[in-house]
């Protein structure tokens, strides 16, 4: 099968390059190691924002492939001249053709390293993945006015029957099955995303699938040939009912691809330090909404112990959030339409400030979040904006919870407990997304 050119690549992603620029840049830079060496190993290193190509354990070779990809994406160059640098450096560096390697634990093996095929994969594999997180970001930002996703395959030649299945599907913006689906969902896969306003959805003669099923499957990525190992990974098969015939479908990505790109990379930086929510915004006073000393106050979930060393509150943190090794994520569901993120690996900078022993009120975030007593939109002067999700207690004096999440309001940031009833005012501005009566 033929792989898209670069024109294919921005022609079906349509998208800014400083979107996709912004993406690839955020990438940290890892360097392929004993648990890294394989591209099944490295491949989701996306959702952790690292930038890692297999076998490549040379950090400034691995810089100078990231710039390289960054110049198309900035510059709109092809895929043939930016090949022809990275061969350039591959072969200069020695890093080209077949060789006997041994890998951080020790073990040899003989590999194939720089070749044309396989620099042509490293570019559009970063090239889509950038271009898609992108605008999935993008995406997310207007989903209150385009709440429908379309998913758009290019019909041609080159595309796979299975994605030609998806083409011209609409589901919900916030349906669970864009974390499994957002494309692309395979080595070159071109497909894209369409958001859709409630008008366009009916005009168009469209219809909005509901509830579609996902189960967790386990694909087989290939053989290590190191262990003689076969290599599975979690999947997903997804079914749903035609809109038109009511058949049942059904839809695998493929092998290593069932993720969301751009949720994992974009979603989880935290906002920058010292960032002041900007002057003038609307307050509980003008959305006439009670003081915070006549919310009504819900019954807290018992304290949890205060935690001896900051290991041991993040461990009670995470407890709480109901996520570990077993199950690293977990979505919650709120009633602004938007999931909120618990991510394990990403709740440190909650409890850095060890001696507020926030650990003691986790237990009372979940309740937060899925039943606030409001929820506002703030905006901040670097730009972003953080949700609050607020929810008063009774108790003594200092009672309330605020949880603010990320600018997309999809990974949990940080908490604030307890807060007496002038903090809690001072939480109170923005735009109110909850109640909305």
């Amino acid at each position: 099968m033929a792989g898209p050119t670069a024109v294919d690549i921005h022609h079906a992603f349509g998208l800014k390059p400083e979107d996709a620029l912004k993406y690839l840049r955020g990438k940290g830079l890892r360097s392929a190691a004993a648990d890294h060496w394989n591209w099944w190993d490295t491949f989701e290193d996306a959702n952790d924002r690292a930038f890692v190509v297999s076998k490549l354990t040379r950090h400034r070779l691995l810089s100078q492939t990231r710039q390289i990809v960054a110049n198309v994406l900035e510059e709109g160059g092809t895929l043939q001249v930016a090949a022809g640098e990275l061969e350039n450096a591959y072969r200069k560096a020695g890093w080209w053709g077949t060789q006997t390697i041994v890998d951080q634990t020790g073990g040899a093996e003989v590999v194939r390293l720089g070749s044309m095929h396989r620099i042509k994969t490293i570019l559009r594999t970063n090239m889509q993945t950038a271009y898609a997180a992108g605008r999935w970001h993008r995406q997310r930002e207007t989903i209150e006015a385009r709440p429908y996703w379309q998913y758009i395959a290019i019909d041609d030649g080159s595309t796979r029957q299975s994605h030609r299945r998806l083409n011209g599907l609409v589901f919900r913006a916030d349906d669970p099955i864009w974390e499994k689906i957002y494309p692309p969902n395979g080595f070159n896969c071109r497909c894209r995303v369409r958001a859709l306003t409630d008008r366009e959805v009916r005009r168009l003669g469209l219809k909005v699938i509901e509830s579609p099923k996902i189960r967790s499957v386990t694909d087989r990525i290939g053989l290590d040939k190191r262990t003689g190992e076969d290599i599975r990974r979690p999947g997903a098969r997804i079914s749903w009912a035609d809109p038109a015939t009511g058949e049942n479908r059904s839809f695998r990505p493929d092998p290593g691809w069932s993720y969301n790109p751009g949720r994992g990379s974009l979603a989880w930086s935290p906002p920058q330090a010292g960032a002041k929510a900007v002057p003038g915004l609307r307050t509980w006073i003008d959305e006439g909404r009670p003081p915070a000393a006549d919310l009504p106050r819900a019954d807290p979930p018992p304290l949890l112990p205060r935690a001896k060393t900051q290991h041991e509150a993040l461990v009670t943190l995470e407890s709480a959030l109901g996520i570990d090794d077993a199950n690293p994520r977990r979505r919650i569901r709120t009633p602004v339409g938007e999931d909120v993120l618990l991510r394990q690996g990403r709740l440190d900078h909650v409890v850095q400030k060890f001696g507020d022993h926030r650990e003691r009120y986790a237990n009372r975030i979940i309740p937060t979040l899925v039943e606030p007593d409001e929820v506002w939109r703030t905006e901040y002067d670097d730009g972003t904006f953080r949700k609050r999700y607020i929810k008063v207690f009774s108790g003594r004096g200092r009672h309330a919870l605020s949880v603010v999440t990320d600018m997309d309001a999809t990974v949990l940031y940080n908490f604030i407990a307890p807060m007496d009833n002038n903090a809690i005012n001072k939480q109170r501005k923005g735009a109110l997304l909850y109640p909305t009566d």
